[in-house]
């Protein structure tokens, strides 16, 4: 049986022990709490906030994806505008009543190439999505189809209702489908000014032609429109991964804090512990040690 006296020095030098390993480990691991016992008390805000830093970090990585889809539309759209500002130079030029029949056809062909080159820009991918789209990013939205009205087949896309969440839990609408941008019926269609003054130069009909150059303006002003929201998209993205930078500082500061040890601080208390172990063990060490056969003898 163990009396009272060596109980209770197993007991203190357990507790150093202990003392002396928790220091060791915030040393290798620079972790003060590395499990829930540690310090119960900090265990739901060390959660709450690992859970803000996976969350933060899933916000910046959808804001990249979408940034790289943003700037991709912007730079689509800014290549249809110049599209269309090349269609209405072809107009003037067919316009005009000294441009001959052969001068009208060859203007004609170039008109094609602009249709074509529309459907293309409309077609734009990123990482295998048709960005305009809309939600059935797997369909091109158009082909030509010199026999319609436009030039155009039907729309095969969706309606765009993607938008993409910011740090403060703001919803960014990112995207503007294509039969909004490239063929809207209720302002203008770039599909169908473009394919009326191809048909018009074709025909060698200047007065068709000259027509056909005020529905040109309007789709490039209606393009130009849909190209200031992609340019107002591109900022909003800027500013929300700027908070999440923010907002990951903030929380890993906190975390920090709340989980992180003090090194020098377990340094001090990791010497400490050896200290009062090694004093322990050399002062019981001193103790006389008498048995019943000590006095028998």
């Amino acid at each position: 049986m163990i009396d009272p006296t060596s109980d209770r020095f197993l007991n203190d030098l357990r507790r150093i022990q202990t003392r002396a390993e928790r220091a060791q480990a915030q040393l290798s691991s620079g972790v003060r709490v590395s499990r829930p016992s540690d310090s119960p008390d900090q265990v739901g805000t060390i959660l709450d906030l690992s859970a803000g830093l996976d969350r933060v970090a899933q916000i910046r990585q959808n804001l990249t994806r979408v940034k790289l889809e943003v700037d991709s539309g912007e730079q689509a759209l800014g290549a249809a505008v110049a599209a269309l500002d090349r269609a209405e130079v072809l107009g003037t030029q067919g316009a005009s009543f000294t441009t001959t029949a052969t001068g009208r056809a060859a203007l004609a062909g170039q008109a094609l190439n602009v249709l074509d080159q529309l459907v293309g820009l409309a077609n734009t991918k990123v990482e295998g999505r048709y960005i305009f789209s809309g939600d059935a990013d797997r369909n091109a939205p158009y082909r030509l189809n010199l026999s319609s009205a436009n030039g155009v087949t039907a729309y095969a896309g969706s309606a765009s209702t993607r938008q993409v969440e910011d740090p403060a839990g703001a919803l960014i609408p990112v995207a503007r489908d294509a039969s909004s941008i490239f063929d809207n019926a209720a302002t203008a269609s770039a599909f169908a000014a473009v394919n009326a003054l191809r048909l018009a130069l074709a025909a060698n009909d200047p007065v068709a032609t000259a027509a056909a150059l005020s529905p040109l303006r309007a789709a490039r002003d209606q393009i130009a429109g849909d190209l200031s929201f992609y340019g107002a998209v591109q900022n909003e993205v800027a500013r929300a991964t700027e908070a999440s930078h923010q907002v990951e500082s903030q929380l890993k500061t906190g975390l920090g804090d709340t989980r992180d040890a003090d090194l020098a601080e377990a340094a001090v208390e990791l010497s400490r512990a050896q200290v009062q172990h090694e004093a322990a063990l050399a002062s019981r060490a001193k103790l006389p040690r008498t048995s019943l056969f000590d006095y028998l003898g």
